[in-house]
């Protein structure tokens, strides 16, 4: 089916403010004013007069989509178009109509809420000539009408953040710990503090102590903000740090003042400060009192940082209050409280169960956005500055010659396309041809071929800067690419090329040492200053292998290129990056930023993306009212407010939830190879969750041959309502969130009894099964097949083995030793998966003998990799690591090293 690729102009659009009047008794006085945008073909919003055609035809149409309906006849007094009128107000430009309101409510004209529980109604009493002088005072970025004392904006907290809020003060009222799930621009910062705030109102003389703690210290100052922003002129709070606010020493002699239990105090500290103290390990004298001060709240900002390493986890428990005389760490309501967030926290859901996590993501913040239009239209949308995202899928190998494949995922390979000469032939592969420097890349013809096919003027093209006007859009852009040798000799090439060079494009490289060896502590600094004072008139391209793609916010990004990585791309490192662009932003011409893009150069590790983030996301939502696989109804409506398109020339394919979902069997695939089966990902959830009597008998008769195991990161994935229960069953145990304990209904309570027994019978099943799968993979890779091309499947998976191999690898049962039998496994076979099974193994073996070409050194190498995908079972079979066998070899025969290249792989020895 034939599309028309995404005009990439309609990024940013310029907004007219509109006053109008009902009038009716009820309405007496009153005046609502609202914003709406200008259409691009009403011209240069500029050169539009107050109360013209093109400007009182904009505003009509936005006042009729939702006055018609309700019959309500208006009468239109004035439309004007929202542009700064002094270089004060370009500098901070208005946002929409928010500004004239705010104007208004800082003078002293409070909104009128005709809509009960309202309370960001565009309705004011005042006369058109008071409501016309605000929009004059917010174009020229006054904050209060002339003569009128301004007074500071109230915050107020949107209904996702209120949610957040209560249920963290509801949940640290009997437990320590919660975490925030929460996407990049949620407003975690302020929110956090407002939660610290009524804790404290909450529990009088406690929450006195308040640690944040992050492994980005540049945010300290996002964090002192908000701080001043909601505390302001509050003498019971104060906030501290080594750099900003108080010192440590001050706030402690501020709590030890006379009304110690009204006094509360927030000190923020890196990671990598306390990293460094004596008290966990560090080499420097320094923070003792940090570690040993009684923290009632420790706040863990981007949590998916730095704290699941052992020194995060030492640095996170020396933080915990502890009994004076044993040293244990308190519990119960004396423990230290622990809030996590993190936009991110795909390393983190495993540890944390539903009731333990908030949840709010890009759909949830797009759904809320269209249902506020929806069901309150007219009101201004709290969600109206948040962009649309939207990805544009490229093929990198698509005309560049050779290909570049890399071998593990056979996906196109960056970090090969952008290899530079380093000098040393051994790691090149070549000597350094004459006419090149160390540093250039190997393959510059072919980057250079690159940037001319991303720029070039061709009919239907779809590339961002093909056309001139779309390099007006995409003026601010980021460029990940794969390591600092690269960003550099990129920058070399950009600033030399004939559309993006010549001061088109300021280059600003922030990757390692940037282009001038210089150190970059203040990469966001160098990136705002080339952009200068107004944006709007400069262009700049950002590379980056890293930095500034996680706890930052470059405003006038509008688009990523997406030049490194792999199919493998971690998905919480992906998603971190590509919502740097989603940042809000309002251009000094008075434009908003309404749409945002990412350009990706890999197409299946989009999908994979996509996929991961769809499947994990769908396992913490209620499954869909009408059943379903709840992945696919979050990838449907995750494409509905993120569109993936896929550019192939002049062709397009928009991709549906059908073609994602099949990328999620894939992503499934994946992982099982790569975990070594060692994942819930090769089961049968529906089997296992709906165990009877006798299915269960079966597993406790195979526990008591063999044992059970650790589930390995698997069993969290499963959510509550997926263990078996009916419809009814898990709308009752679903108001277990809703009601205190000592509420719940007997049939709420056996109702939850019953879902967490059937939960615990799942992960016991998947415990047992365990015992059993990791053998798998070697055995699939071992196993001697005539003919190549016959599928193993779980079923015939027994009779492809050998009776020998059988006996060694399957786990030991019994008083004699002996192992499971073919005939006792065929009885778990309808547990598994039978699609990822059949799957998984043909990828095992297609790796294999993907590699029968190469060089025998070459293919060890690559063996060495798939080894590494195989687990050491217990003591039967020992998997000697290869630095193991690379010292015996050095001290005999000589040869390869393997611990450069695999050093977690294996070596199947005695």
């Amino acid at each position: 089916m034939k599309e028309t690729p995404p005009d990439y102009a309609s990024a940013f659009a310029a907004k007219l403010i509109y006053v109008f009047r009902i009038p009716d008794a009820a309405h007496d006085g009153f005046l609502k004013i609202g914003e709406a945008t200008i259409p691009r073909e009403a011209g240069d919003p500029a050169a539009l007069a107050p109360n013209c055609a093109a400007l009182n035809r904009a505003a009509k149409t936005r006042i009729d989509s939702y006055t018609v309906t309700a019959g309500i006849h208006y009468d239109l007094l004035h439309a004007e178009a929202l542009l700064p009128s002094t270089e004060t107000a370009r500098r901070h430009p208005p946002s929409g109509d928010g500004a004239v309101h705010s104007v208004l409510v800082r003078s002293g004209i409070p909104r009128h809420d005709f809509d009960l529980g309202n309370r960001r109604s565009e309705w004011f009493k005042c006369p058109l000539a008071t409501a016309t002088a605000a929009i004059a005072a917010a174009r020229r970025g006054d904050r209060a009408l002339a003569a009128v004392p301004a007074t500071p904006d109230p915050v107020v907290f949107r209904p996702e953040q209120e949610r957040a809020i209560r249920e963290t003060v509801a949940r640290f009222k009997s437990h320590d710990r919660f975490l925030w799930n929460a996407k990049m621009r949620f407003g975690k910062t302020l929110s956090a503090f407002e939660t610290v705030r009524r804790l404290a109102e909450a529990f009088p003389g406690d929450y006195r102590r308040i640690l944040v703690f992050t492994h980005r210290p540049d945010v300290n100052k996002d964090w002192h903000d908000d701080f001043a922003k909601l505390f302001r002129g509050d003498k019971a709070w104060r906030y501290g740090s080594k750099t900003r606010g108080e010192s440590f020493d001050s706030l402690e002699s501020f709590l030890a003042g006379a009304d110690v239990g009204a006094r509360h105090a927030v000190y923020f500290a890196s990671h990598q400060d306390l990293g460094g103290s004596d008290p966990v390990g560090g080499k420097y004298d320094k923070n003792a009192d940090v570690f040993k001060a009684d923290w009632d709240l420790v706040i863990v900002d981007e949590a998916h940082e730095g704290t699941r390493t052992d020194l995060g986890q030492t640095i996170l428990a020396s933080l915990r209050k502890r009994d004076r005389a044993t040293g244990r760490p308190l519990s119960g309501k004396s423990a230290t409280r622990v809030l996590e967030l993190s936009g991110t926290p795909f390393n983190l859901l495993d540890e944390y169960k539903a009731e333990e996590t908030f949840t709010w993501d890009y759909v949830d913040e797009q759904q809320a956005k269209a249902d506020w239009e929806r069901d309150r239209p007219g009101d201004p949308n709290p969600y109206a500055g948040l962009p649309r995202m939207n990805v544009s899928v490229f093929d990198a190998a698509s005309g560049i010659d050779p290909a570049y494949t890399d071998f593990h995922d056979l996906s196109f390979s960056f970090r090969e396309f952008f290899r530079t000469w380093t000098g040393n032939p051994d790691i090149d592969g070549a000597a350094l041809p004459a006419a090149v420097s160390v540093g250039d890349f190997v393959h510059e013809d072919d980057v250079r071929r690159f940037l001319d096919r991303i720029c070039a003027p061709l009919s239907g093209s779809r590339y961002p800067f093909s056309r001139p006007e779309w390099r007006d859009t995409f003026r601010h852009t980021l460029w990940m690419v794969p390591c600092v040798a690269a960003a550099r000799a990129l920058s070399s090439l950009l600033k030399a090329h004939g559309t993006f060079g010549s001061g088109a494009f300021q280059i600003v490289n922030v990757a390692g040492t940037g282009d001038d060896d210089v150190p970059l502590e203040k990469a966001r600094d160098m990136v705002t200053a080339a952009m200068g004072a107004d944006p709007g008139k400069t262009r700049t391209i950002t590379l980056s292998c890293g930095r500034l793609t996680t706890g930052v916010s470059i405003p006038p990004w509008g688009a990523v290129l997406m030049l490194a990585g792999s199919y493998e791309t971690d998905a919480k490192s992906y998603m971190q990056t590509v919502f740097r662009v989603q940042t809000p932003y309002t251009s000094p011409s008075g434009r908003r930023k309404e749409e945002c893009h990412v350009f990706d150069f890999a197409p299946d590790r989009v999908l994979r993306v996509f996929a991961e983030v769809s499947r994990v996301a769908a396992s913490r939502r209620k499954p869909p009212a009408g059943g379903g696989d709840p992945t696919q109804a979050y990838v449907g409506k995750l494409l509905n407010y993120c569109p993936v398109v896929s550019l192939k020339g002049a062709s397009l394919r928009r991709y549906d939830a059908d073609a994602l979902v099949e990328h999620v069997k894939r992503a499934r695939i994946d992982r099982v190879v790569s975990r070594g089966f060692e994942t819930a990902d090769l089961y049968r959830d529906e089997m296992l969750r709906s165990l009877d009597k006798d299915g269960i008998s079966l597993f406790e008769g195979l526990r008591a041959q063999i044992g059970s195991t650790k589930a390995a990161n698997a069993t969290s994935d499963i959510v509550l309502a997926a263990f078996g229960a009916t419809d009814e069953e898990r709308e009752k145990a679903g108001k277990k969130d809703k009601k205190p304990s000592r509420v719940l209904s007997p049939e709420e309570k056996a109702a939850a009894e019953e879902a967490r027994r059937r939960k615990e019978i799942r992960d016991a099943a998947v415990s047992i099964l365990r015992g059993i799968s990791i053998r798998m993979p070697i055995m699939l890779y071992g196993a001697e097949i005539a003919d190549e091309e016959r599928e193993i499947t779980i079923e015939n998976f027994p009779n492809l083995v050998d009776d020998d191999s059988w006996e060694e690898f399957m786990p030991k049962a019994g008083k004699d030793g002996r192992a499971i039998t073919k005939e006792t496994f065929r009885k778990f076979v309808k547990y598994y998966d039978p699609d990822v099974f059949r799957a998984a193994g043909r990828r095992i073996r297609s790796l294999a003998r993907s590699l029968d070409a190469l060089p025998p050194l070459e293919r060890i190498r690559h063996l060495s990799v798939i080894f590494g995908y195989f687990r050491n079972p217990d003591r039967e079979t020992v998997l000697t690591p290869w630095d193991v066998v690379d010292r015996h070899r050095s001290d005999t025969l000589g040869g390869w090293s393997f611990v450069a290249t695999a050093p977690s792989s294996s070596h199947d020895g005695e």
